[in-house]
């Protein structure tokens, strides 16, 4: 699991993670990377679609956050 403090966010950190995740996974001949992601979490999400990535799926209602259902992509 990776995370982004929010103080950090917008500096190029996440993008950062996923260029070094990339470089690692290439060096290891790693065919397939998985994530998963709250549905809600719309710049995590924009990271992730600019890394090139694409939802797969979705699961509905699966988490409980702060007393709320959430959907998982």
């Amino acid at each position: 699991m990776i995370g982004v403090l929010a103080a950090a966010s917008g500096r190029g950190v996440g993008s950062g993670l996923f260029r070094e995740l990339e470089r690692w996974a290439r060096a290891h001949e790693i065919h397939r990377l998985e994530l998963t992601v709250m549905a809600h979490n719309r710049r995590a999400r924009h990271l992730y679609e600019r890394a090139g990535l694409a939802v797969d799926g979705r699961r509905r209602e699966c988490l409980r956050v702060e007393g709320n259902v959430a959907d998982e992509l």
